[in-house]
């Protein structure tokens, strides 16, 4: 099973492209789980089960839903491989980008607005140490082009249309 993390701040538009990834692996006939973590609320599980991956929700509560990601993680890889999941995303809630974990050696990808500042990247460790980092407005049409690997402890900032070379 490939697993991959998708960070970003708020309303950044996460759910957006995981969408868009999971339409190009539903092309490709793959079974795909994803688990969302968030604080309070979210209906993002609905958007989820309606594009018909296996969906697995968690909220926080009072605790920091990357804390909460982190605690709760190896319990969703194993629900991942019950299920004979060929793809697991997690989504996490994006509020808590400075301390957010990294696991080594999983793709991970934060997405942030375009909209955002300029030094949004740079204020935002998680962002800036990770390989890839896509930059999508809200409501965007499929990317021209996917985003390839990067070599491990690289890092670039893909806007739509662009893709790393």
């Amino acid at each position: 099973m490939r697993f991959l993390t998708v960070s970003g701040p708020p309303s950044s538009g996460k759910t957006s492209v995981i969408l868009r990834v999971i339409e190009a692996l539903q092309e490709r006939q793959k079974k795909i789980g994803v688990v969302k973590f968030d604080c309070l609320l979210t209906d993002d599980d609905k958007r989820y089960a309606q594009k018909g991956v296996l969906v697995k929700k968690g909220l926080s509560g009072a605790l920091c839903p990357d804390h909460y990601f982190v605690s709760n993680i190896e319990s969703c890889v194993t629900w991942g491989h019950e299920n004979d999941c060929e793809y697991l995303i997690s989504e996490s809630a994006g509020l808590c980008n400075r301390c957010s974990p990294h696991i080594q050696e999983i793709t991970a990808v934060c997405v942030i607005d375009n909209l955002s500042g300029i030094n949004t990247p740079r204020k935002s460790a998680r962002c800036s140490n990770l390989p890839i980092s896509l930059s999508s407005p809200k409501g965007i049409s499929s990317p021209r082009r996917s985003a390839k690997s990067l070599p491990h402890g690289s890092s670039r900032l893909i806007r739509s249309g662009d893709h790393a070379r």
